[in-house]
């Protein structure tokens, strides 16, 4: 017979059903056939039969027990490195008892083949003054040197004091990087080069962009969000007395590049370098700020007292209210005293205010009106933004009587005409705004102020 194929190796995996796997090439004997099974040889008749040998195209390994899911299964023909037929003189051997030994002969060339595959080989150009290991072969873990004098056997702590001797000017922590024609030693912030990251020029999404992590309870590097990643915050032991000039924080120094400590004063006068917002918006810029009750990071508006438009009725002392218009709202007079707010004024009495939200707080008086009140109106949409608190005087009392409104949120979606209009049951000439006190200091009929909160 012939041999065909120079192949002398079949794999399969296996599926817990099949147990019948085909070896297409010739072998002469059962035991020719070695078979592994996720790597740890079988034994004929025990574990697996055959049937085929001398047939030229090949035979069948039965398994006693079909093959697990995904189990590697790998049907090799080794044939032992022997020759055991006798030839003799003139003896008339047929022609199929030689056929057979030159197949054993390329047999055993193609098992050899097979091996030196996967063998690790020098280049061709590589002249070896020895291809024997030296060195002691022991129980202790060791690894391989190759140069063109040989191969060697050396320890692991060997090979460091020969990593050291290459490496000139090693320190504690440093790692080793390729700088693309060598090894060299290098410091983590080197190796971590931050400075040669792109810069992010908008500012990242709190719970969609990531930062890396490793995560030492897993044993693997995982991404975090940076909204994320402050909650892990309220996990760490909380310093109660930190001191500005000893406790140390973490920086990495771009000039430097290599990472560094430094301590909280003189992290804190890092804060005189950055660019200065000379116009803060305190209605839409923001502090980060940590919850410790949601467990994340939050943004908070820097506002604590918000702009302020503080207007008033004064006049002179002994100068009463006016007269006052009955059963009709009736526009009240208003000057400003003080302006903090952008974009807003008052003319003839009507207040110009721009969008955004405000804190209403004001009053006015009136004297002998029967019933009086006040109200917000927002003349530029017609609508009423507040209403304040009811008064009663009648035409025998002569006295004031009040009007509140107090810490009235509103909303203005753009820029609104708003006046401090009243409403009084009876008409009175002269003082029916008020009666004058003549105390020699000026005469408050209404008072108005209006605080942007947002």
């Amino acid at each position: 017979m012939t041999l065909s194929t120079t192949i002398n190796t079949k794999t399969y995996t296996g599926d817990n059903s099949t147990t019948e796997f085909s070896f297409p090439y010739l072998f002469y004997a059962d035991g020719d056939l070695v078979v592994t099974l996720d790597g740890v040889t079988q034994t004929l008749t025990t574990h697996y039969t055959v049937t085929g040998a001398g047939v030229e195209a090949g035979g069948t390994v039965t398994f006693v027990t079909a093959p697990e899911t995904d189990a590697s299964i790998i049907i090799q023909r080794i044939v032992d490195y022997t020759q055991e037929t006798d030839f003799e003189n003139f003896d008339g051997n047929p022609a199929d008892v030689t056929e057979k030994q030159f197949d054993l002969l390329a047999m055993q060339t193609q098992q050899l083949a097979e091996q030196t595959d996967r063998a690790i080989l020098a280049p061709i150009t590589t002249s070896l003054t020895s291809n024997v290991i030296t060195g002691t072969i022991d129980t202790t873990s060791r690894v391989l040197v190759i140069t063109t004098s040989g191969v060697a056997s050396s320890t692991l702590s060997s090979l460091t004091t020969n990593i050291d001797t290459i490496f000139s000017g090693l320190a504690e922590d440093d790692l080793l990087k390729y700088n693309g024609s060598e090894w060299e030693n290098a410091t983590f912030a080197e190796v971590v080069d931050i400075n040669s990251l792109t810069t992010m020029s908008a500012a990242p999404a709190a719970t969609t962009d990531f930062i890396p992590i490793y995560d030492a309870s897993a044993g693997t590097n995982l991404k975090i969000t940076p909204s994320d990643l402050f909650k892990s915050i309220n996990t760490i032991t909380a310093e109660t007395s930190p001191v500005g000039t000893a406790d140390l924080l973490v920086v990495y120094d771009a000039s430097a590049s290599a990472a560094k400590s430094m301590t909280i004063n003189n992290a804190l006068k890092s804060v005189n370098d950055l660019t200065t917002d000379s116009t803060p918006d305190k209605y839409s810029d923001y502090l980060l700020s940590y919850d410790a009750s949601a467990n994340e990071a939050k943004k908070i508006k820097p506002i604590i007292y918000g702009d302020v438009f503080h207007l008033a009725d004064e006049k002179a002392s002994g100068t009463a209210g006016g007269s006052s218009v009955a059963t009709t709202w009736t526009k009240h007079d208003l000057a400003s005293k003080s302006n903090g707010i952008t974009g807003a004024s008052v003319a003839s009495s009507v207040v110009s205010l721009p969008a955004g939200t405000y804190r209403a707080t004001g009053y006015a008086l009136a004297y002998q009106p029967t019933g009086f009140k006040i109200r917000l109106r927002n003349t530029t949409d017609g609508s009423t933004i507040a209403v304040g608190s009811n008064g009663y005087s009648s035409a025998s009392n002569n006295d004031n009587v009040h009007s509140h409104i107090i810490n009235h949120i509103f909303t203005l979606a753009g820029t609104k005409n708003i006046e401090l209009q009243y409403y009084a049951g009876a008409a009175v000439a002269t003082n029916g705004l008020g009666i004058a006190t003549s105390s020699g200091e000026v005469e408050v009929y209404a008072d108005l102020k209006f605080e942007r909160v947002a």
